[in-house]
């Protein structure tokens, strides 16, 4: 018996026109998504931002000019910076495009589908034509507008495949313009005279970077004050008022000290008279290319200006929580600045600068891109650039060990050391865990790092073949540092700690020979001085202890108000950054 199949061809007006509407608007959608996909892709095809005739005709004429035009370079900047707007933009609505190209693929192909359904065509005698070849002409017509509407989505498809991203960095264009003076984009350096930065000998008679001469916490200075008073004055030479947001230490050069400071919405260098204490110049940056219009989330503890300055005579380097990096003369005059990116740190940047030679060294911790850059120190252009497997919250360090420099950085998993003039990599040793916040050690050729939650090691370093290696030959798991960083001291290391606690152990054995209990934490880094060591207190109390296998106070000052950043040592002079004072002491005022 023939089962009844009528039902198969029960019409559905409604739902029929619905997905009919859905067809047209879905295939007029492909139609305009497609021819707008091709433009762009033939706009991007026209628009290079690097090789722009207008731009390329700019850099040609500030290329060949005799001296420094700003108003030449701040076309060149807008110029550039507009140009990579629109190429950027341009990718962008290409990506967008795609997506929606096939999504009303999608969506034509299914009211196609329903519509079929729901207008189904009861087999019948065939229809038959008022003019000869009609349905073969409807029909090829029908196949003529699908065959089109599939070339034109390949097209688009095509295009957006093809189109070119492979827009040079910023850091790779630097490079490229290095011979015209500098990039587009971005304030360049304005002297054409080959800079002479300081050595090695003249770098450890001034206290340059974060925890000195080298970032490694030993101070060079014949003698430091024993003995002062922050409410009587006594041996207080100057004491300045300060309003300035931030937690990096002061660093000198000569009569002038600087530190920065930010907020969400501004960024400052701050010079001052080291004779006086007076305000020498106040620099608050502009924005840069690329320089974000919201800031950062950061920790309270750690800020918008946590990462210590370096001065490299005749500049000065700052970087902040936005990528900021900006260099800028005694003077207070911007020779060049650019942001490197906002880095994705949950608690804010807090790594310092240093520099060596012609380079200054950026350990940029992005999550998603963490990395250990070299500058020319003079342009701002990238000299070279190596990955990193992890990021931190410490800073390098450079040490000279038989004769030969080393840069030391600590991650979160690892102690690595670089070749200071490549990026090569020395040496890694697989030792730390956690969030690292306290920088490398260094005494009695180990480099010591430690983290609270971890462990402490001690790297021996040596020779193999020639090149710089590094073996862990002791551990440490108790009483360990947060945030303070160790300080190699004649044969010891010293850490002190957040909860008050200060250690001492033997840097060629690893005994623990003494622990001592304070009343407050150490944020501030101890400094090694002769045969003494200095540690300030969060309460602004500075313990001066003898670095020897038995715990020995030699003194305590007093200053009377809160302090997290490490003292400066140079000319037999302290000079301390304290919430809200910055400090001159010297024995004899």
């Amino acid at each position: 018996m023939l089962r009844n199949k009528s039902h198969h061809f029960i019409k559905k007006p409604f739902l029929f026109q619905l997905s009919a509407i859905a067809a047209v608007v879905s295939a007029l959608f492909i139609l305009i998504v497609s021819t707008l996909m091709i433009a762009n892709y033939i706009q991007i095809l026209a628009l290079d931002p690097v090789d722009q005739p207008e731009l390329l005709a700019l850099r040609e004429e500030y290329a060949h000019s005799s001296e420094m035009d700003p108003e030449m370079i701040a076309r060149i900047r807008a110029l550039d910076f507009l140009s990579r707007k629109a190429y950027f933009t341009s990718q962008t609505h290409l990506i967008t495009g795609g997506k929606l190209l096939l999504g009303a693929a999608i969506v034509f192909l299914v009211s196609m589908r329903l519509a079929g359904r729901w207008n189904p065509q009861a087999p019948g005698p065939p229809q038959v034509s008022l003019s000869k070849g009609h349905w073969s002409r409807q029909s090829l017509l029908r196949e003529l507008v699908i065959l089109a509407g599939l070339v034109l989505m390949i097209v688009a498809a095509l295009a957006a495949l093809f189109t070119p991203l492979n827009l040079p960095t910023a850091e790779e264009l630097a490079a490229e313009l290095a011979e015209d003076g500098g990039e587009a984009g971005e304030t360049v350096a304005t002297s054409e005279e080959d800079i002479v930065f300081p050595d090695w000998e003249a770098l450890q008679k001034q206290w340059p970077s974060f925890r000195g001469p080298g970032g490694y916490g030993r101070a060079r200075t014949e003698k430091a004050p024993l003995q002062w008073d922050g409410e009587t004055g006594k041996n207080i030479r100057w004491k300045t008022a300060l309003e300035a947001p931030g937690f990096n230490s002061p660093v000198v050069w000569g009569d002038s000290l600087f530190f920065s400071s930010a907020t969400d919405t501004e960024r400052k260098i701050h010079c001052y008279d080291t004779e006086e204490g007076e305000l020498k110049w106040e620099l608050q940056l502009p924005a840069f290319p690329g320089t974000p219009d919201t800031p950062p989330r950061v920790s309270d503890d750690t800020g918008h200006a946590a990462p210590t300055m370096v001065v490299h005579y005749p500049f000065v380097y700052a970087i902040f929580a936005n990528g900021d990096l900006v260099c800028c003369d005694f003077s207070g005059e911007v020779v060049w600045g650019k942001n490197l990116g906002v880095p994705e740190n949950h608690y804010g940047h807090s790594s310092s600068l240093i520099a060596w030679e012609e380079l200054l060294y950026i350990q940029f911790d992005d999550k998603k891109n963490p990395r250990l850059t070299a500058l020319n120190a003079q342009t701002g252009n990238v000299v070279w650039e190596t990955k990193r497997k992890t990021i931190s919250w410490a800073s390098p360090s450079i040490i000279l060990h038989e004769n030969r420099p080393q840069l030391i950085l600590a991650s979160e998993k690892d102690v690595d050391s670089y070749n200071l003039s490549n990026g090569a990599l020395y040496w890694s040793v697989e030792c730390l865990d956690g969030e690292v916040a306290p920088s490398p050690a260094w005494t009695k050729a180990h480099v010591f790092v430690g983290q609270d939650y971890s462990i402490a090691t001690a790297i021996k370093l040596s020779e193999e073949g020639g090149t710089p290696a590094g073996e862990a030959v002791w551990e440490w798991d108790d009483s360990l540092t947060d945030i303070a960083s160790p300080v190699g001291a004649q044969d010891y290391f010293i850490m002190a700690t957040s909860r008050g606690e200060i250690v001492c152990l033997d840097a060629l054995t690893g005994e623990d020979h003494w622990l001592e209990d304070y009343d407050d934490g150490f944020h501030a880094s101890p400094i090694s001085v002769g045969d003494l060591v200095y540690a300030l207190e969060t309460n602004g109390d500075m313990h001066i202890f003898k670095a020897s296998s038995d715990y020995e106070l030699v003194a305590r000052n007093a200053l009377g108000d809160k302090a997290s950043a490490t003292p400066a040592f140079v000319n037999n002079r302290i000079y301390l950054r304290t919430h809200a004072y910055l400090w001159c002491v010297e024995e004899g005022s």
